[in-house]
């Protein structure tokens, strides 16, 4: 992220860092989702392996949960809508006291787009917790500022040290807003894995079910 107004090309794309730039804190657990279809909802892991007969235990935990919320998701999800969760009910490389629900929603995607985060909030309101945002305006982004707005601890009731953020960045064209690419920051001194076996994750984060903070 430069510290000044310029063009810059990442990874074949020209950005320029006036535009509209995103950036929300990055938790620590697992990267789950659901799709609807049109006869009800299915829970997948990152690797795409279904979360109700998945080997891991807090798989199959997230799907139990999701799936006593699928009148929520009908709410927010038609049919070929996906989102995106990271589930923090178990600690992977950050232990949490988390004041609110563990089901975080990163991502929609209706028709094949991905949903920009203000639309995003909209369309979910306080039916699920979003990620913190750190910042949300034109760039530069400078990582020095990014991390002084994260702090040590971010805003999920991390106990160990945040892992770092996410950038959004999503300009506007033609009046109409899109998600161009994200990209993510993470601490010099973060220890993926940290509390994860062979097993999967063994001890569970603190939480409030339901609770949804703004």
């Amino acid at each position: 992220f430069p510290s000044h107004d310029t063009r810059k090309t990442i990874n074949g794309k020209t950005v320029q860092f006036q535009e509209w730039f995103t950036v929300l804190e990055k938790t620590d657990g697992a990267n789950v989702g659901t799709i609807r279809t049109d006869t009800g909802f299915e829970y997948a892991s990152r690797n795409g392996y279904s979360c109700k007969t998945a080997d891991f235990h807090h798989h199959r935990e997230f799907y139990d949960l999701m799936s006593q919320r699928e009148n929520i998701l009908s709410e927010i999800l038609e049919p070929g809508d996906r989102a995106v969760f990271e589930y923090l009910g178990w600690k992977h490389s950050i232990a949490y006291d988390i004041p609110h629900d563990p089901c975080i929603i990163l991502d929609i995607f209706k028709k094949g787009r991905r949903v920009p985060f203000a639309e995003m909030q909209k369309i979910v309101g306080d039916k699920f917790q979003l990620p913190n945002v750190i910042y949300a305006g034109p760039g530069p982004c400078p990582i020095p500022d990014m991390l002084e707005l994260l702090g040590e601890y971010g805003h999920h009731g991390a106990i160990d040290k945040a892992e770092g953020f996410i950038v959004r960045v999503e300009p506007l064209r033609n009046n109409v807003q899109s998600v161009e690419f994200l990209c993510k920051y993470v601490r010099d001194d973060f220890h993926p894995g940290k509390y994860i076996t062979r097993q999967g994750p063994l001890e569970k984060n603190g939480y409030i079910l339901g609770k949804v903070v703004k």
